[in-house]
């Protein structure tokens, strides 16, 4: 009996020992560490089908990638209110209950990539007020969700990467102004109106990645609603032609990447005299494409552009005012 006890003891004791920048053994098998007081749990890769209960409960980081986990519910974090950090990537998660994360008022990064997410309920995040990088890469998403996403207050960076999204509809993003970054990469997007974009033009978004969806036309000022982007990548798409007119209306954007988008012309704009409307354009790459000529005046405009990349491209005829105005260029 007293042999049992003691061994209980030492059980308990090795799961809430405190060694700072060493690693000790909870009786979970899960592994944790210490850093300026803060506990964090490491419990990845150990084939775990549920968040396991028997961990301290001050911790503020929690790594439970590369499990097994299916379902999250209510009562999976009820005993780790002060966690900031949690990682559930690579595990097989298709459901996740409304208040899976309510009490976790300190949640600042959360990680649900790699899983089988088709739809988040629409209040899971109202009580993260605090919560800034959001993953939610390589799920089968097929919409954005607006309702979950919009009353997230200090979101910085969001990845809908790798889903099967086919819409872009941001209907709750009223209030994003500390929004940075917004990655829709490898998604099912082929068709974008004038007011796609229209109600992200309160969020802070500097870049914008579309790359790997299967857009086929930019219409005219898209990206005239987003007053702080500066860079967009729209690599393996298929827009066929390269029109200027899709950029005008934003000063602010200087960094445009096309690559291997089958882009066969350019379509150059007319001395309109609104040089108010025109990028501060600083690079262009529109590697990889099928463009056989640059005509006359081809970027005209961008007075400022620097770097141009036409690599790999099919070009055959160049004219002496292909690049007219472009007194900075740097041709690659």
């Amino acid at each position: 009996m007293a042999g049992g006890t003691l061994a209980m003891f030492f059980s308990v004791l090795m799961t809430l020992s405190r060694i700072a920048g060493h690693w000790v053994q909870s009786p979970s098998t899960c592994t944790f560490s210490e850093s300026g007081g803060s506990i964090q749990a490491h419990c990845s890769h150990l084939n775990l089908s549920d968040v396991p209960q028997n961990l301290p409960d001050n911790l503020i980081k929690l790594d439970l990638s590369y499990n097994k986990i299916v379902i999250i519910t209510n009562a999976s974090f009820v005993a780790y209110e002060k966690i900031q950090s949690l990682l559930l990537q690579r595990n097989a998660l298709n459901q996740i209950k409304e208040n899976s994360f309510e009490l976790l008022l300190d949640l600042r990064v959360l990680d649900l990539s790699y899983n089988n997410i088709s739809r988040l309920p629409d209040a899971l995040f109202h009580n993260n007020v605090h919560l800034s990088i959001l993953d939610l890469s390589y799920n089968r998403l097929i919409e954005i969700p607006n309702n979950a996403l919009g009353s997230i207050k200090a979101l910085r960076n969001i990845s809908l990467s790798h889903n099967l999204i086919t819409n872009i509809s941001f209907t709750q993003f009223s209030s994003c102004h500390h929004l940075s970054l917004l990655d829709l990469t490898h998604n099912k997007i082929v068709h974008l109106h004038n007011e796609s974009f229209a109600t992200l033009r309160d969020c802070s978004i500097n870049e914008l990645n579309l790359t790997d969806n299967k857009l086929s036309a930019l219409p005219q000022e898209l990206f005239s609603h987003f007053h702080h982007l500066k860079h967009i990548n729209l690599n393996n798409t298929n827009l066929l032609k390269f029109d200027m007119k899709a950029f005008m209306g934003n000063y602010n954007i200087t960094q445009i990447w096309i690559k291997n988008a089958n882009i066969y012309t350019l379509q150059p704009l007319t001395n309109t005299g609104q040089h108010a409307d025109f990028p501060s354009l600083e690079a262009i790459s529109l590697q990889l494409n099928k463009l056989s000529q640059i005509q006359s005046n081809a970027f005209w405009g961008f007075k400022n552009l620097r770097f141009l990349d036409l690599e790999s491209n099919r070009l055959v005829s160049i004219t002496n005012a292909s690049f007219c105005g472009l007194s900075s260029l740097i041709l690659t």
